[in-house]
Order: C-alpha cells, then sequence, then structure tokens
C-alpha cells in the first residue's frame, strides 16, 4: 500500500481471508459503511507503524475526530491529561487521486475548526488501488 502525505513511503498489508469468505461479504453488504471500518482499521495498523503513539480511545460525536492518540501506556482515563493527539479517519471504496486530495481537504477543515490544541492526523484510505493518504497537523 503507498502512503502519500506527509511521509511517503510503501508498506505492505496481508490480509490473511476467513474461509467463509462468503459469510464475510454477506456481513458488509453496505459498501460506504465497510470502506469507513476498513479505513479504521488500516489507519490503526499505520498509527502504531508510523507513530510512537496508538488509538486509546473513540471519540465522542461532534468533536470533529474519530480517536483520541496516545502513547503505549496511556489508559481512555489518562489520555484526556496528556499531550496528546487525534485522529480523523475517512474510507473510500475507489477513487481518483482527486477525490482522495478533495476529502483529505475536507477532513482536514474538519478537524482543525476545534482548533489545534493538540497534534492531528487525517487518514484517508482508498481501497481500489490501495492508497492512504495521511496528513498530520502540529499544535500551536
Amino acid at each position: 500500500m503507498d502512503i502519500v502525505g506527509d511521509a511517503p513511503h510503501s508498506v505492505e498489508v496481508h490480509w490473511d481471508v476467513d474461509p467463509d469468505k462468503e459469510r464475510i461479504i454477506s456481513s458488509w453488504m453496505d459498501a460506504d459503511v465497510a470502506a469507513e471500518w476498513g479505513a479504521c482499521g488500516i489507519a490503526a495498523l499505520l498509527v502504531e507503524y508510523c507513530t510512537d503513539c496508538t488509538i486509546v480511545a473513540r471519540s465522542r460525536k461532534g468533536t470533529g475526530f474519530d480517536y483520541w492518540l496516545g502513547r503505549e501506556d496511556a489508559t481512555p482515563e489518562s489520555v484526556l491529561f496528556q499531550d496528546v493527539g487525534r485522529l480523523e479517519v475517512s474510507g473510500i471504496n475507489k477513487g481518483r487521486s482527486s477525490s482522495v486530495a478533495q476529502r483529505v481537504k475536507k477532513k482536514e477543515q474538519q478537524v482543525l475548526a476545534y482548533g489545534k490544541t493538540m497534534p492531528s492526523l487525517v487518514a484517508v484510505i482508498e481501497f481500489g488501488k490501495p492508497l492512504a493518504h495521511v496528513t498530520s497537523h502540529e499544535k500551536d
């Protein structure tokens, strides 16, 4: 998978498929929901691979981002009191590079609308190629 954005490189992604592939497919009949959840899984792996952080908690709706990031030893109770970050994720089943760039811009605006009080990452995962577009924003 190619990673573009602030730290471009490539990574190998291996996915072990359950022998009951039909059951898996029928469990994810909504392709948009499947892309969003798949993007969250890929983004979680990329955060751990590319940074010294991990996902420590799901964010509440209305915060402008999806997940709280913290150090490996962080807990959901302590994360709000550390110098941690935010992660916003979006998934696209198949799209051109221009649609990925538009989604990245939209998600960056969404995260930054809530201020730059802590670092944030935006990850847009496109499954057609596949491609991960990851940008980071430092706090002020």
